[in-house]
């Protein structure tokens, strides 16, 4: 008898840690956006306050990562059939309801035009939502999800299969860090951001198909978990967010922030901390804790898709108090706790409110295609 067919009593007790990364990953868009939205980025970089955010800035940034890893966890056995690819319609929709109330939130606010087809456009386009690139590349990812299961268990043995990860690593991953180095002017190690040129030292095409390096850490995870003891997997996060942090603001101390290679998705750094995190939360058990827990993170990880794409509005609406209320840009540092948890509150709720709107529609659907099953059946 499989789990499905048991039982409930013997039904596994669901553990939540996927949930848990999920809304965490979202919290930590929240996090990455402060810097932006509260033009914290403008200030140049140098002192203990940039030090720090320069530090945090190494854990947020993992955000998009941690979805992309999460995606090839839960989607690595997917074969191309009908039944995978009704699954885009959750996704679709999501989509589309989150860009309605961004797009009514920008006709009411801004001098947007009120026309259907423009505002068609702007949802096929992706830039109803200004957080819309990400599903421009989940919907292809999507596409291609089952064929990249097909190439990843077509390697028999681990070693293969960590021969797959580590050849993406290399194509998308190294080059950030490599191809940003000056090995031949002796000075510009001195202060790096002087000269913020890209030097290809190896190929550098393939950085942007790091989502499918990510998708394939996923799907490697999944299969051969890391099992590091916790006190192990804190001690190796700590340290390599205090390295890579501090590496991070050498290069761009003494100049304003840019975002460099060696800062983006598609960076070693940055994969090395978003695997630690992702392993942290993923491989905890937390099925001892209440069932009501269980059920309130499993609901509100299904929030956090809508919540991401409409947090643009609550972006742009509350950092405009901040800026408002705290003209110095340096002091707005001071408000990040408030300004990321109000963010994250007021993203999720309405993120519910998508979600229900969602659940509503399809259980509308769901009647009218039974009923219309039932008639089809009478005589």
């Amino acid at each position: 008898m499989d789990a499905q067919n048991a039982p409930a009593a013997n039904k596994p007790v669901r553990n939540p840690s996927l949930d848990v990364l999920r809304i965490t990953a979202f919290f930590l868009v929240v996090s990455h956006h402060f810097a932006y939205a509260s033009d914290f980025i403008d200030l140049p970089v140098g002192g203990k306050k940039m030090l720090v955010m320069t530090v945090v800035r190494t854990v947020t940034v993992c955000c998009v990562p941690l979805f992309i890893m999460l995606t090839g966890y839960l989607q690595t056995n997917k074969k191309p059939c009908a039944a995978y690819y009704r699954g885009i319609v959750r996704p679709v929709a999501t989509y589309v309801l989150a860009c309605g109330i961004c797009l009514a939130y920008k006709v009411i606010c801004y001098d947007y035009s009120a026309n259907p087809l423009s505002l068609i456009l702007r949802i096929l386009d992706f830039s109803a939502s200004d957080y819309g690139w990400y599903m421009e590349m989940y919907f292809g990812l999507f596409l291609m999800i089952p064929f990249l299961n097909a190439a990843y268990h077509a390697m028999k043995s681990q070693k293969q299969k960590l021969l797959l990860v580590a050849s993406f690593l290399i194509l998308t991953a190294l080059p950030g860090i490599l191809n940003t180095l000056k090995f031949t002017d002796i000075s510009w190690w001195a202060m790096p951001s002087a000269d913020k040129s890209y030097n290809k030292l190896i190929p550098g095409w393939w950085t942007g198909m790091y989502p499918v390096t990510y998708y394939f850490i996923g799907s490697y995870l999944r299969e051969y978990p890391l099992k590091l003891k916790k006190r192990t997997n804190i001690i190796l996060l700590g340290l390599s967010v205090m390295l890579i942090g501090l590496y991070n603001f050498y290069r761009l101390r003494g100049g304003t922030f840019f975002y460099g290679a060696f800062l983006t998705n598609a960076s070693l750094f940055v994969a090395v901390v978003s695997v630690l995190i992702f392993v942290f939360i993923a491989e905890r058990d937390m099925r001892s804790l209440p069932p009501f827990a269980v059920r309130a993170l499993k609901l509100v990880s299904g929030w956090t898709l809508a919540a991401y794409l409409v947090s643009q509005i609550f972006d742009v609406q509350l950092y405009r108090i901040l800026k408002n209320a705290v003209p110095v840009i340096e002091n707005r540092v001071y408000y990040a706790p408030v300004m990321v948890i109000s963010v994250f509150v007021c993203s999720l709720a309405v993120g519910g409110v998508t979600d229900g709107i969602y659940r509503m529609l399809s259980a509308a659907v769901s009647a009218v295609q039974k009923k219309l099953a039932k008639q089809a059946k009478e005589p």
